[in-house]
């Protein structure tokens, strides 16, 4: 369907993610998502399921381009000029996860680098996600100043 549609061909540059609503399964989505590198964008097709169809089909910025080596050199530049500062846990805090991104936004021509540190304190191990980081990667791999 996509290759007829839309002329794309599905490869290793589109991650797929499968949500579904119910516990039954009957209920859900198909995202495609297009990638450049270690880029995730907002370019994609998603088809909403139910009871194992597609019924509707949803796309963004398929007819969009970006110079994708120039988006992976910013990268490169922005790695080599910046460390991401890292938090000392206290004692009841137990580590998790760390989670770092770079999304392209082709609405807006930007390039956004996210982390997020994940953890859990206390006696009911409360999940925490608010220690973290974003900020847009400008031309040449400097972070933009507001």
């Amino acid at each position: 369907y996509i290759s007829k549609t839309f002329n794309i061909k599905i490869d290793n540059r589109w991650k797929v993610f499968i949500h579904y609503y119910t516990e039954d399964k009957t209920l859900g989505m198909v995202e495609f998502m297009y990638t450049i590198d270690k880029i995730n964008t907002n370019k994609c097709i998603i088809f909403n399921l139910e009871n194992g169809t597609a019924n509707t089909v949803y796309y963004k910025y398929l007819d969009s381009k970006v110079n994708e080596e120039d988006l992976s050199n910013r990268i490169k530049l922005f790695e080599s000029k910046y460390t991401q500062e890292k938090k000392k846990l206290k004692n009841d805090e137990k580590f998790l996860e760390e989670k770092t991104n770079y999304t392209y936004y082709y609405s807006v021509n930007k390039l956004v680098y996210s982390y997020n540190l994940f953890f859990s304190y206390g006696e009911h191990n409360v999940i925490n996600n608010d220690y973290g980081t974003e900020c847009i990667i400008d031309n040449n791999g400097n972070v933009l100043k507001k």
